[in-house]
């Protein structure tokens, strides 16, 4: 929370996008996102002034937005080169009726999965080996879990 925004993971993209955009406010940088003036201002000798202005300006929302997003999802922005570009990509991601939001549900759901089969195998494997154990054992009271 350097910003004093909480990074934007899977769980929090409503209450990321509300204190995103009033830190942007307060920072006087949301204007370019909402005049949607994300073409810098023309190369002549009076507007010099207000080209430096617009590009620290770019550069610091671009840096925010990107600073406040979880390396879980960075690769969705990573390439991006516009702070606009960035915002509309995540709205996408995580909007309901969203391709991009299901495969990354998919793909955690698959992972969960991934994880419960292994668990599975797991115990399958510890009962196979406690059976085999009880078989072969001399008695039913020895076991391979006594202590000497």
């Amino acid at each position: 929370m350097q910003f004093g925004v909480e990074k934007l993971v899977r769980s929090n993209y409503k209450y990321w996008r509300l204190c995103m955009e009033a830190f942007l406010q307060v920072q006087d940088l949301w204007d370019l996102m909402a005049k949607n003036d994300m073409k810098m201002p023309p190369d002549t000798p009076d507007t010099m002034e207000a080209r430096r202005k617009w590009k620290v300006k770019y550069g610091k929302m671009l840096f925010v937005l990107r600073m406040t997003v979880n390396k879980e999802l960075i690769d969705h922005i990573r390439d991006l080169d516009t702070p606009k570009d960035v915002w509309e990509t995540l709205e996408k991601l995580f909007s309901k009726k969203n391709v991009a939001r299901l495969q990354l549900l998919e793909n955690e759901l698959a992972s969960t999965v991934q994880v419960l089969y292994l668990a599975l195998d797991i115990l399958a494997l510890g009962s196979f080996v406690l059976a085999l154990e009880y078989e072969t054992s001399p008695t039913t009271n020895d076991s391979i879990f006594e202590v000497a």
